[in-house]
């Protein structure tokens, strides 16, 4: 996505353009630095690293395993999990993304798909984030993506887990972002997203390259056939 297109899609400005990167696929296990809006700023677009890192984390080595740990969140328990449950309340953020890419397990293949809205805008997922300060004394500001359980598009694409990343409707954004809303309020929000508002494509295999310059370039998004699905769907 480009910056200006998050900017008008949210009404918010980024207080940073300098750390914007624009992607076409990331892995999460590469902790991207990514544009968030923040409870405590709606109307600005903050950068924080994919991996959460509570604040109260004692050092890079935990640091490091919080990170790769933390990649996601089960809206399920997310009240419950030390990680979290400290920041739910209070600083909850959207993560805006044009798509995401799932496989679907057919026998020993993998089959990848990229998972994108009908209208031509963003998912804006639900996360949560923290700030660690570290041992030189600098912070480190990182977030999560909540999960929920798989609607039917996705239950058949991601078929080995039938989980999906928590997408708010747009008449959402708002409530998920006020920190007053009760826990009851907020647990209403976990749901799974309307899957006629998505669609899917099969792509290249190439989002399976272990080599992040393989991966994150346009042709990733490119709708490659494959002819054996047509004996399962």
């Amino acid at each position: 996505m480009e910056l200006n297109f998050i900017e008008d899609n949210y009404q918010a400005k980024i207080t940073d353009p300098k750390k914007y990167k624009k992607y076409y696929a990331a892995s999460g296990y590469d902790h991207p630095s990514w544009p968030v809006i923040p409870s405590d700023d709606p109307f600005g677009i903050d950068i924080k690293d994919w991996g959460l890192i509570p604040s109260w984390t004692k050092n890079s080595q935990d640091a490091k395993t919080f990170s790769d740990n933390n990649l996601n969140a089960r809206a399920e328990t997310v009240f419950e999990k030390p990680s979290f449950r400290h920041i739910i309340r209070k600083q909850r953020c959207i993560v805006p993304i044009s798509g995401f890419f799932e496989s679907r397990h057919i026998g020993k293949d993998k089959i990848p798909y990229y998972i994108f809205p009908k209208d031509g805008a963003c998912f804006s997922v639900a996360g949560i984030y923290d700030t660690w300060i570290n041992e030189v004394g600098e912070p480190v500001h990182t977030y999560t993506i909540l999960t929920c359980d798989s609607n039917p598009l996705l239950s058949k694409i991601h078929n080995s887990k039938l989980r999906m990343p928590l997408i708010l409707p747009k008449v959402s954004e708002k409530v998920y972002l006020d920190s007053s809303i009760s826990d009851e309020m907020l647990k209403s929000l976990f749901i799974p997203y309307d899957e006629s508002l998505m669609d899917a494509r099969t792509v290249s295999k190439l989002i399976h390259s272990p080599k992040k310059d393989l991966v994150n370039v346009p042709e990733v998004l490119s709708s490659v056939e494959y002819p054996e699905l047509a004996f399962y769907d």
